[in-house]
Order: structure tokens, then sequence, then C-alpha cells
């Protein structure tokens, strides 16, 4: 821009200049010079999340804190910090090839004790016991669901789980790399009365510690008293927020693949059990059934009983009155055989 403020015409571009080697960008980032800092520095801060370096177990990473402000660092496996211990690191500030990430990489000189360094906030205990995703679905709906992610994080979430399952769900994005803002959207997701439970979903990367092992962070999402599960990092990744967690999942990813299962076996069960209450309802009605034929059976078979009794007493009333007949006619019999020999005897004199 010249002097009037209008913007200067390009710079023409030096021949010279393109006729120099092309080079990739590994060797672009070695050429680089970090001005008057290119030399050995000794930085001090208070080291959080260091982990063994998964390609070369040689050396580890972690970052020093100071307030908000993060440096990332490499040293020697065996000098490693223990997360939250105040350390020296002398080394070479570097721009990492991947990410042109700043970091440092050097040994650990010494511990060191901060003047005026604040107490870690007290981070309360948890009432009750974890519940699990499978237990939250079993009694809450998916859309109860909040999410806390970056775009990335979310569309690992959707393509996993599927786009239908979370399409009534809303999710909050947050710049990951500010414990503030992601605070800040916890308070707006849980404006909404309807959210019963909280995801937190970020991929790997650069300063995913911070996020990962912050104690304001921690405080705030037990303070809401909700469940909250953790999607952050990668599998092989486990801070503070996975700890206090009611349950935690390596990746955004993996807790998409978790969700589309989960609901697809609540789904299933869910249909076992109506058709077994069917089944249920069913079987009453046969036992119904069943106990009215039995009455009718016992009803048939007392009647029968009585006809059976009736016909014996017919019977036995049938055989007496023969005898009687049989007694009669015998009677009979006789007396007329007295009157023949009595006519016999007349009739001799």
């Amino acid at each position: 821009m010249d002097e009037t403020g209008n913007l200067s015409p390009p710079a023409a571009v030096d021949n010279q200049a393109t006729r120099d080697p092309v080079v990739d960008i590994g060797a672009l980032v070695s050429q680089l010079r970090l001005g008057a800092l290119s030399g050995p520095v000794r930085v001090k801060g208070t080291s959080v999340a260091a982990e063994v370096w998964k390609r070369n177990s040689y050396f580890c990473f972690g970052t020093l804190a100071e307030g908000k402000t993060r440096l990332r660092y490499r040293v020697p496996s065996t000098s490693m910090p223990k997360h939250g211990e105040d350390v020296i690191i002398v080394g070479t500030l570097v721009l990492s090839p991947l990410n042109f990430e700043l970091q440092l990489h050097g040994d650990v000189e010494s511990a060191w004790q901060p003047k005026h360094r604040l107490p870690r906030p007290i981070i309360p205990s948890r009432s009750g016991a974890p519940e699990t995703l499978v237990q939250y679905l079993e009694q809450h709906a998916v859309t109860s669901l909040g999410f806390i992610a970056t775009e990335i994080g979310w569309a690992d979430i959707e393509r996993t789980a599927g786009k239908a399952t979370v399409a009534n769900c809303r999710p909050e994005f947050a710049n990951f790399s500010d414990v503030d803002d992601v605070i800040a959207a916890i308070n707006r997701l849980c404006q909404n009365g309807s959210i019963k439970a909280i995801v937190i979903a970020r991929g790997g990367g650069p300063l995913l510690d911070e996020i990962g092992n912050s104690d304001e962070l921690v405080i705030a999402l037990i303070n809401r008293k909700l469940p909250f599960y953790t999607a952050l990092g990668h599998s092989n990744d486990l801070m503070l927020l996975d700890k206090y967690a009611d349950e935690s999942f390596g990746a955004p990813s993996d807790f998409g693949h978790r969700l589309r299962i989960t609901i697809s076996e609540i789904e299933s069960n869910q249909e076992i059990r109506e058709k077994a209450e069917a089944l249920d309802d069913e079987n009453e009605q046969l036992k119904g059934v069943v106990s009215q034929s039995e009455r009718a059976l016992g009803d048939a078979k007392g009647r029968e009983q009585l006809l059976r009794q009736q016909l014996d007493t017919a019977t036995q009333s049938a055989t007496d009155q023969g005898k009687m007949v049989k007694w009669m006619i015998g009677g009979l019999a006789g007396l007329g055989l007295v009157v023949l020999m009595l006519t016999a005897i007349i009739l001799m004199h």
C-alpha cells in the first residue's frame, strides 16, 4: 500500500528466484530460523500431561504451562516430569514439520518453585455411581444428549453414529484451545432444560492436554450434576477429564460407533420385550380359556356322577320291584296248588 492508501502493485518476481530449486515443506521448516532465539534457551513452567512418544519411546512430549500460556516440549523419557510438576527445561526452539507448532526440544534441567503460584482448585467428589452410556440411553432419548465439540469432532460422530441417529441433536461448537470458551459453551448448552447429559468431543492435536487436564473444566462439569462423557484425543490418551467422566471414549468416532450400536441394541431389546409381553398376554388368555374348560369339565363330571347315582337308584328300585313280583307270583302259585288239593279232597268225599 502506498502513501495515499492505494494498493501497491505486486512486486516483480525475481527471475533468479524462479530458477532456485523447489523444496518440500519439511526442508523449508528445517531452514527457518527464530531470530535471536535460535540458540539454547531455559524455560520454566508447570508440566502438563507428559506422555511417552508412541513413535519413539526414547522421547516424551508434554506442555509447559504458565497461566494461559502454553509451550509444547520434548525431552528424554527418563526425564519426564510428573503432571503439575514445576520444572526448568533447557533446549532449542523448533517448528514442528507436521503442524508448524512451536516446540522446545531439550532436557529437564531442574525443578523450580514459583514465588506466587496459586493453589490448584479442589475438585469436588461426584455423588453416586457412574452412569454408563448404555444405562443412560435405556432411560433417556438420544436427543437429551448435549454435545460440546469441534466441527471435525462432530463430523466424526455424525459419520460413525449415522446422521439420522443424531439428526435432532444440536452441538455447541467451542474453541478447544481456550478453556474459558469451552466452559461458556457448556453454560449455553445447559440453558436448554431438555439436556440431561453432556458429551465433550474433540480429536487429538496440539493443546488437547490443556482441555483434557483442566481442573476448571472438570469442576464446571461436576457442578452441573449431570452425567458427562468424554471423547477426546485418540485411543491411547487418558486425561484428567476422562478420569472423572461417567464413561470415556478414545475419540469422537469411537463414541459415535458406540452410540449407534447401543441404540440399535436397545431398540432390538425393546422389540423383544414387546413380543414377550404379547406372548405373556396370549398365555394369560389361554390360561383363562383352560380355566373355563376345567370348570366346565368339572361341572360335566358332577352331572355325570349325579346321573350315575340316579341310575343306580333306579336300578336298585327295579331290582326290588322284580323280587316282589316274583314273590307274589310264587305266593299265588302256592295258593293255587292248595285250592286244587282242597278241591280234590272235596270231590273224593
